[in-house]
């Protein structure tokens, strides 16, 4: 675990493609359930 955080100190540019990674995920996983959200609310109004 180690090895790679000094990996990603020492590598900006693998920094900013992990940096960029977990921000499309965290961006997927919003969208998910904010879909979810207006499924749920369509079908109970």
């Amino acid at each position: 675990m180690t090895n790679i955080a000094t990996k990603l100190e020492n590598d900006p540019e693998l920094r900013d493609r992990t940096v960029t990674v977990v921000m499309w995920l965290m961006g997927i996983g919003a969208t998910m359930s904010m879909v979810g959200l207006a499924i749920l609310a369509h079908q109970i109004l």
